[in-house]
């Protein structure tokens, strides 16, 4: 929708569903409504590597550049919301909750000034219209996944998100739920791919398959991780020799003292779970870069890390004795 005002405005509503969908005795009902999102497109912002835009740049604001939710409530929900993204097979993609804490990064502790950043979108259980964003990914790997999750260089003033470290999705069919007092509403949500991407779907289809088992394995290398914390804090306490083990699948203390003397020695260190963390976060993120079919090398990467990963499983499992 777009409104002259014959003086020196225009302003352009990006998404008017709520106007052609609106139905009052629904609402009144069931005291939600969940509108059909209009098709979403996956974009990437500007990724140029020039010097950010200065704070006192004067710029306008661009599309929102994800899936846009808008939902109604007819009257505050008595407790938490939740909302929800599912592919086309039911398998969860994304879950957002009204209780989830949304903190701006502290000012003391942030890598770079704190007006770079984006306002954290908060999913509202208060009376009335509500718009949400979902930024077309992945859940993202709790902690940031041991590596991503920093600004990018191409930054705006007050509008930078943390690099996701959740692989995009995949455009196809999904589903939106939404969840108040109990009841559930559903709405199907098509996801297109930017129309100037020229490639192939089958490229698309194995970045996406790559990335989706990279970001699989280093979600399962961080539970392994919290298995073998909690054994070496638990009790009964663990023989000395059953701590030395774990700390050197772990990659920490002792370990990481047997990879330096490999690694002194000219021999290839041992791999640790800490490790392959790192090194699958670096391989996603050359994945994820670009909309582009993964190069053969890169492929045979991710499959050499996936096999240590799942060496190092083994050896887990044996020295945990389950």
């Amino acid at each position: 929708l777009i409104a002259g005002t014959h003086g020196r405005g225009i302003w352009i509503l990006d998404d008017i569903t709520p106007l052609r969908q609106l139905d009052h005795s629904a609402v009144s009902t069931l005291n939600a409504q969940l509108f059909k999102p209009q098709t979403a497109y996956r974009v990437r912002q500007n990724t140029n590597t020039d010097t950010p835009i200065p704070p006192d740049e004067a710029a306008g604001t661009n599309p929102p550049d994800g899936a846009i939710i808008n939902y109604t409530l007819a009257a505050a929900a008595a407790g938490p919301l939740t909302l929800e993204i599912f592919d086309a097979a039911g398998r969860p993609v994304r879950r957002y909750s009204s209780t989830d804490r949304n903190e701006n990064p502290d000012v003391a502790t942030a890598p770079v000034p704190t007006y770079w950043y984006r306002a954290p979108q908060t999913l509202s259980g208060s009376a009335g219209m509500h718009r949400f964003l979902w930024d077309v990914h992945y859940q993202p790997i709790p902690g940031g996944g041991g590596g991503r999750g920093g600004l990018p260089i191409a930054a705006v003033p007050h509008d930078t998100v943390p690099s996701p470290s959740g692989p995009w999705a995949p455009p196809g069919q999904y589903t939106v739920k939404l969840t108040v007092d109990g009841r559930s509403y559903t709405q199907p949500l098509t996801l297109k791919m930017d129309p100037r991407v020229t490639t192939p779907p089958l490229g698309l289809a194995q970045q996406f398959t790559l990335s989706k088992r990279l970001y699989d394995g280093i979600i399962d290398a961080q539970q392994m991780l919290d298995r073998i914390r909690t054994q070496r804090t638990g009790s009964p306490t663990p023989s000395a020799e059953r701590t030395a083990a774990l700390q050197a699948l772990e990659g920490q203390a002792g370990g990481r003292g047997a990879a330096a003397a490999s690694a002194g020695a000219g021999q290839t260190p041992p791999q640790t779970l800490n490790s392959v963390i790192g090194s699958m976060n670096q391989l996603m993120g050359l994945l994820q870069g670009a909309d582009v079919t993964p190069t053969t090398q890169l492929v045979a990467a991710v499959g050499q890390r996936l096999a240590a990963l799942a060496r190092l499983k083994a050896q887990v499992t044996s020295a945990l004795g389950r």
